[in-house]
């Protein structure tokens, strides 16, 4: 028997083509048996995805919306925050454990960059191989429901995957979260400094990534999910307790939720700032690339990362 089954790894190692086919048949069949109505599940549930460049509030978002009774946040690991000596967070509330697979196999150092364009490519998704891959996608999704609740996923990486998710799941809403491209870099440039992706911030970088993933979103957003985005902007929820509840309230008409008091708790420290005024920005937009250039290249120069000549 021993000797049978190295033959078989050794005849599906020089077939890597029959190998996936087979395991993919193995997984089709195993869908079938648990979720006999996948393809009618994965069309009529609405699940709720948090979308947006990494640093820009999508973990706070995930936190908040979470408490809803009627949301489940399919989370693996860390689901409050988690704040560094420098009083920047980590993340937390992530769903990468859900379609794992999917990860990209990113350059060395550009982990925190993964929108620039040599990366871009790696993660970028429209739509599905086939019927299989929607089924497997979906299975993936399901398994790791506790409840019957409106499931909800954070993984920045999504914000490249829109059509393929619309794909998958075709009533799927989305909150894409923003943060204006000024404080974004100011807060990223601090954080990475000290992070082995230092190396990509001697040439505007962290702009690029924020244009890049930004620009594929909204034109995604648009072409294959018209109608079930709502665009959040960071500096909305930081403003004050007001515009928290009023911004809290709409994406609750968004998404068809009940009305609900939630806790601010996590974010009342940043209530007065203004960080939107501060960094001589009227209201978050998305600026003309010559001003996010100039500006970064004013950040790198104040922390010493490329040359005042």
């Amino acid at each position: 028997m021993l000797v049978n089954l190295k033959h078989k790894i050794a005849k599906h190692l020089s077939s890597p083509r029959r190998l996936i086919s087979e395991f993919n048949l193995y997984i089709d069949e195993k869908l079938q048996k648990d979720i006999p109505d996948i393809d009618c599940v994965r069309n009529e549930i609405s699940p709720i995805f948090v979308i947006g460049v990494n640093r820009s509030g999508t973990s706070i978002m995930s936190y908040l919306l979470s408490q809803h009774p009627d949301v489940e946040g399919l989370y693996n690991g860390n689901d409050s925050p988690l704040y560094y000596k420098s009083g920047h967070s980590n993340a937390y509330c992530e769903s990468m454990h859900i379609w794992e697979h999917l990860m990209p196999t990113l350059l060395k150092g550009y982990a925190t960059c993964w929108g620039l364009p040599e990366q871009i490519s790696r993660t970028y998704r429209n739509r599905a191989k086939n019927k299989a891959e929607k089924r497997r996608l979906a299975y993936d999704l399901l398994r790791y429901r506790m409840t019957d609740k409106t499931s909800l996923l954070k993984n920045n990486l999504n914000t490249l995957r829109i059509g393929l998710i619309a794909d998958v799941f075709p009533k799927a809403r989305f909150i894409y979260i923003c943060r204006g491209v000024e404080d974004f870099m100011s807060s990223s440039i601090d954080k990475w400094r000290n992070d082995e992706s230092g190396t990509l911030l001697q040439t505007p970088a962290a702009g690029l990534h924020w244009h890049l993933i930004n620009l594929v979103a909204r034109y995604d957003l648009e072409t294959y999910a018209r109608g079930r985005y709502e665009i959040v902007w960071l500096e909305k929820l930081n403003e004050s307790e007001k515009t928290a509840r009023e911004l809290f309230s709409s994406i609750n008409s968004f998404l068809s939720l009940k009305t609900f008091d939630f806790d601010f708790s996590e974010v009342e420290s940043h209530w007065g700032e203004n960080k939107v005024l501060k960094n001589n920005i009227e209201t978050p937009s998305f600026p003309e690339i010559t001003k996010i250039v100039e500006f970064e290249l004013k950040l790198l120069k104040h922390h010493s990362f490329i040359s005042n000549k």
